[in-house]
């Protein structure tokens, strides 16, 4: 958005290192760790009649599948939980709420700490509406920020009025409040998508159509994440044992859902994307700056492992792209946009037989492979022994044993189109 940054990651708006009000204390770290900027935590007005951002509360879940257990980070942030106060619901004449007031002095204050520490910061805003969203852009700009997120869709505000219900699946109340925006700062403008919209590149070009700098996607996926089955009660509910809601559900297992729908905004418009939704090392934010993101925002890695992550993701990248010949992340930013295609003929014909090939010396015979070829597919697989084997004849290439497999012993080579036939056909006898 005409900004220079010194990396191309970003801290996305979460814990308490993201508030305006608190740049002071974090910024010289935040900094030090190599993050390119911070996109702030979003203020509310008093219009809302809901006070300032409360504490965040967190739950995790964790993977016990064999897949899972593959995932090194294998936990999500759930943006609710004990005594849920995204925003505050106290009214206004509750005096505990004036700790979750902000002066405009105290952001000026922040927003300076950030820039000596030659971080840009891009505001956070989810608005009710255009004449809110104008209050707030207005506040923003007044106290230095360099440019604006216009959150379309948050999963856990949209009862007030804001977020994914309210506003992001709507692209023309998306753009209504675009084009009040602009006319009413000179800030650049990000617009925040959700992965619920209707129709991720008719939204993309809807905003960038009212005047959209930039676009970042996703947020988090509206979610529940559990049930105690011993009492019946959902795992997030508020520590007195009250209510629980549907709440937004982030970290590594949603990166397949925001690489999908970065892709899809990369090959629709002509701005910058920042991508968001489960980079956890320096493999994943390469992964979303080749379908086309030019930064990349990360909360949940942060929250479970420290600022430090974000110099561990650059010294990754710095190494990739020496391994690479890269000069620039632009070498290699946008690469795999083209190389994907919407699902059709064009994917089925491009695809090449294989069959599974084992690697005798990394297999411990644990018989997953066995298990889950005779259940499920054509019985390729069989552990002789004490080591697994797959027959040419019957392997269907589906691909599920490599996925069980524990020790990522399994992979495929090519075969011709008449193997595959032969082998189809070995398969039906099977079944008469």
């Amino acid at each position: 958005m005409g900004k220079e940054l010194k990396s191309p990651i970003l801290l996305a708006p979460a814990m308490y290192n993201t508030f305006v009000g608190w740049f002071p204390k974090f910024a010289h770290k935040i900094a030090k760790a190599g993050w390119g900027g911070i996109v702030a935590k979003n203020i509310v007005t008093d219009d809302v009649r809901v006070g300032f951002c409360s504490e965040p509360a967190l739950w995790t879940t964790r993977m016990d599948t064999p897949v899972g257990k593959r995932m090194k980070e294998g936990m999500a942030l759930v943006n609710a939980g004990p005594d849920v106060e995204y925003y505050s619901e106290k009214k206004l004449d509750d005096p505990a709420e004036e700790i979750w007031r902000i002066s405009k002095e105290r952001m000026k204050k922040g927003i300076e700490k950030a820039h000596q520490e030659g971080l840009v910061v891009i505001g956070n805003f989810s608005p009710t509406g255009p004449e809110n969203a104008v209050r707030i852009a207005k506040v923003y700009e007044e106290c230095g920020y360099d440019g604006l997120e216009f959150n379309t869709s948050c999963p856990m505000i949209h009862e007030l009025g804001m977020g994914a219900f309210a506003v992001g699946v709507y692209a023309e109340k998306i753009q209504e409040i675009i084009k009040a925006v602009k006319q009413a700062t000179s800030l650049p403008l990000m617009v925040k998508l959700s992965p619920h919209t209707l129709s991720v590149p008719d939204t993309a070009r809807a905003a960038v159509r009212a005047g959209a700098d930039a676009i970042s996607a996703i947020n988090t996926v509206l979610s529940i994440i559990g049930i105690d089955v011993e009492t019946g009660y959902p795992l997030s509910r508020s520590a007195d044992g009250g209510f629980s809601s549907p709440c937004g559900y982030s970290g590594p297992p949603i990166k397949p859902i925001g690489l999908r729908v970065v892709w899809e905004i990369a090959r629709s418009v002509k701005i910058p994307v920042s991508g968001i939704g489960g980079a956890h090392d320096w493999k994943s934010v390469i992964e979303y700056m080749m379908v086309g993101a030019t930064t990349v925002q990360l909360s949940t890695a942060p929250m479970f492992r420290g600022l430090g992550v974000g110099r561990e993701i650059l010294d990754g990248m710095t190494e990739f792209m020496k391994r690479k010949g890269y000069t620039s992340v632009y070498d290699f930013i946008g690469m795999s946009v083209s190389r994907i295609v919407p699902v059709g003929v064009a994917t089925f014909t491009s695809a090449k037989p294989a069959v599974g090939v084992v690697d005798t010396e990394k297999c411990t015979g644990c018989r997953r492979c066995e298990i889950v070829c005779d259940d499920n597919c054509s019985s390729a697989a069989k552990v002789i022994d004490g080591k697994a084997i797959i027959d040419d004849n019957l392997c269907l290439g589906c691909g599920l044993c490599s996925v069980v497999c524990p020790v990522e012993c399994i992979s495929y080579k090519p075969i011709t189109m008449e193997k595959k036939i032969e082998i189809m056909k070995n398969f039906h006898r099977q079944g008469e």
